[in-house]
């Protein structure tokens, strides 16, 4: 349950021009809070997102202080007032990306149909990304540290993150358990995948009924649904990156039947794995 804030310290606001160069779009850092009684309170001129790699503690926000734990995910635009507090045991590490508003207005602007939470919200709105999420977030942040900070690197960023966002994500309301934050990971190696349903059950330690009604709540999915698209993209990574025969990858993911694993591959991607990775040499080699 949400914890209310007694009260308010200095609310600082921190600008744009502070903490880049001129003719930056984007800032990009790891972040680390500095005790378990520093609020920072603040509110800023530009939009701002950061997932929080490790640790623990609350976003203190004007009204409430809501959790904060490793794989949330916070999208906060210009007008919004917050600040952090970790435990004492465990100092919050985040990594914190902001974005010019020019950019990212007009960037919006094009693409309507994406981040509404950015959009609009008049409150800052979390998500809880799954552990492929946390991979492929970590992994877009390090090629941001390999680049610029103009605004093509602004958008590069927020193409890729609406990219990554495209897999089923939970709300707050809906956070992973954390014996299911355990589990997913393990579960996601291969040697996981190919045993399946009763393997999962088995990393998750609670009744096939128990999973079956959080794996429903957090992601929309029953388990042998999460499990066939967990499947599916290793397919396609194996595929993509791989000279492994068709036949080898179907085993590698767990499919005993061609038949089978043709069938699923194709309703997922709309063409065969033949086809898909045809078309993905094709792309690489022009």
């Amino acid at each position: 349950m949400n914890k209310k804030c007694s009260k308010l310290i200095f609310v600082k606001t921190i600008r744009w021009r502070e903490i880049c160069f001129g003719g930056e779009s984007l800032h990009v850092a790891l972040a680390r809070t500095a005790s378990e009684r520093h609020w920072s309170m603040h509110r800023h001129d530009f939009y701002e997102c950061f997932h929080i790699e490790e640790g623990g503690g609350w976003h203190v926000l004007p009204k409430e202080r809501p959790p904060l734990k490793p794989g949330h995910f916070v999208f906060m635009r210009p007008e919004h007032i917050h600040g952090f507090q970790s435990t004492a045991s465990a100092p919050l590490h985040l990594n914190n990306i902001a974005l010019a508003a020019p950019v990212m207005e007009a960037f919006l602007a094009r693409h309507a149909e994406l981040f509404a939470a950015w959009r609009s919200a008049e409150e800052p709105v979390t998500l809880v990304l799954t552990p492929w999420q946390r991979r492929a977030f970590t992994d877009l942040v390090a090629l941001l540290g390999a680049s610029g900070r103009g605004a093509v690197d602004a958008e590069f960023f927020l193409a890729g993150l609406a990219r990554l966002l495209r897999e089923p994500v939970a709300t707050p309301h809906e956070a992973l358990p954390d014996w299911l934050w355990d589990a997913l990971p393990v579960m996601s190696e291969p040697e996981n995948l190919r045993l399946g349903v009763p393997r999962l059950r088995q990393l998750c330690g609670r009744t096939p009924e128990h999973v079956s009604r959080t794996f429903m709540r957090c992601f929309g999915q029953t388990p042998t649904d999460w499990l066939a698209g967990a499947r599916l993209r290793h397919a396609r990574r194996l595929l993509e990156t791989t000279t492994l025969s068709v036949l080898d990858v179907a085993l590698e993911c767990g499919y005993d039947s061609m038949s089978h694993f043709h069938r699923l591959f194709k309703d997922d991607t709309g063409t065969t794995p033949l086809a898909y990775r045809r078309r993905a040499a094709s792309v690489q080699t022009g």
